[in-house]
């Protein structure tokens, strides 16, 4: 800058050159583009026309060559994301095979021990090592996957929402949306092997958190009503209730949401006792004629029989959409 200032361009331009071959070395892009910008300005500058046209279009050039190795460097970044996604799934896969194992052996133990008391005794130990060993494994499962995926995935989110905010394309945009969907697809899968949130007030707060991005996603009047006692928010669930349950009440709601007008009051209920769980998700503004049952009501009903619960979905004589779940004996 101070060379073309004084106008001493013949000394600029030999500067501007040694520049660029330094950039060149160094392999710095950015400061290679620099070069070649000064270059073309103090050619410009002694009336050489035709080559600073010519460093001009070698610079847009090299910017689409940058463009491309960013895109290369995000299609990187995301086949490195599939295999840790693959990896992961391999993973689950393997310790769900061992947790059913182990269920079927404490099948086996607890029936063994019906002749004798010394049987009794032992099978109830077998069963009871059983339990804290599949609790154990089931802890070990939620902290791997939020330890190593959770973070992992949110570490991809933030630098594909960094890069779509610097080069908006298509292609960042569906990473981005994919990296969330991945994210928030993880986090379900941790809540269902976390071994902490296996009771009843962890059961109201992921159905609370439900309903409040359901709100706030479609912008849809809801309301959670419980009819239960607070002796029984540090009650335990059966885990596959847990699970199941919630992951019905969030299909249950989507279901609510297609048969009944947009706007109106959508109400998500829950009572509980010993007895028996009830769950209703009803949409009291009045339905349009339902089309066929989809996917996700056969989904729900497989769901409440692995349960052995029931579960009926439809219109009801007073012109609402209503989902209905019972479950018998929910507490572990």
């Amino acid at each position: 800058m101070i060379y073309r200032n004084t106008h001493r361009l013949p000394l600029a331009r030999q500067h501007a050159l040694v520049s660029l071959q330094m950039a060149r070395k160094l392999g710095d892009p950015d400061r290679e583009a620099l070069a070649l910008q000064t270059l073309a300005e103090i050619m410009h500058a002694q009336g050489q026309v035709a080559a600073f046209d010519t460093l001009t279009r070698y610079l847009a050039i090299h910017d689409t060559i940058l463009s491309h190795e960013r895109v290369e460097a995000v299609v990187a970044a995301q086949a490195r994301y599939d295999l840790a996604g693959e990896k992961a799934r391999r993973q689950l896969a393997q310790q769900r095979g061992e947790l059913d194992r182990l269920r079927y052996r404490q099948y086996l133990a607890g029936g063994a021990g019906l002749g004798l008391l010394a049987l009794v005794l032992t099978g109830a130990g077998v069963w009871r090592y059983r339990r804290q060993r599949e609790q154990a494994l089931r802890a070990e499962l939620a902290a791997e996957l939020h330890d190593e995926l959770g973070s992992m995935l949110t570490r991809v989110t933030l630098r594909a929402e960094l890069l779509e905010a610097r080069h908006s394309s298509p292609q960042l945009l569906a990473l981005v949306q994919e990296s969330r969907t991945a994210a928030a697809t993880v986090r379900d899968i941790i809540w269902s092997v976390d071994t902490t949130a296996d009771t009843v007030e962890a059961l109201l707060d992921r159905l609370r958190a439900t309903v409040e991005v359901i709100r706030r996603d479609t912008e849809q009047e809801l309301q959670l009503q419980l009819a239960l006692p607070d002796s029984l928010l540090a009650a335990r669930l059966r885990a596959t209730v847990r699970q199941q349950v919630y992951l019905i009440g969030r299909e249950g709601l989507t279901n609510a949401l297609r048969h009944g007008r947009r706007h109106g009051l959508l109400a998500i209920s829950l009572q509980l006792d010993a007895k028996e769980l009830l769950l209703r998700i009803e949409n009291e503004t009045r339905t349009e004629v339902a089309g066929p049952n989809g996917q996700g009501l056969r989904s729900m009903q497989t769901r409440a029989a692995a349960v052995g619960g029931t579960l009926q979905a439809g219109p009801q004589p007073e012109g609402r959409w209503q989902v209905l779940l019972r479950v018998p004996k929910p507490l572990a």
